[in-house]
C-alpha cells in the first residue's frame, strides 16, 4: 500500500469521526468543544492510517 492510499484511509477515517460527532454534538444540544474532536479526529486518522497500513 502507498503513501497515498494509507493517507486516503486515514483521512476518510478522520471524516466519518467528524460527520457523526458533529451530528451527534448538534443532535444532544451540545457536547465536546469542536477543538477538542478535531483533535480526536486527527487520532482517528492516524489510528486509521496506521491501521489500513498494516493490513494492506
Amino acid at each position: 500500500m502507498g503513501v497515498a492510499d494509507t493517507a486516503a484511509w486515514g483521512a476518510v477515517a478522520s471524516l466519518v469521526f467528524l460527520i457523526v460527532a458533529v451530528a451527534y454534538r448538534a443532535l444532544a444540544g451540545g457536547g465536546p468543544a469542536i477543538a477538542a474532536l478535531l483533535a480526536v479526529a486527527v487520532v482517528v486518522g492516524v489510528a486509521g492510517a496506521a491501521g489500513a497500513r498494516a493490513v494492506g
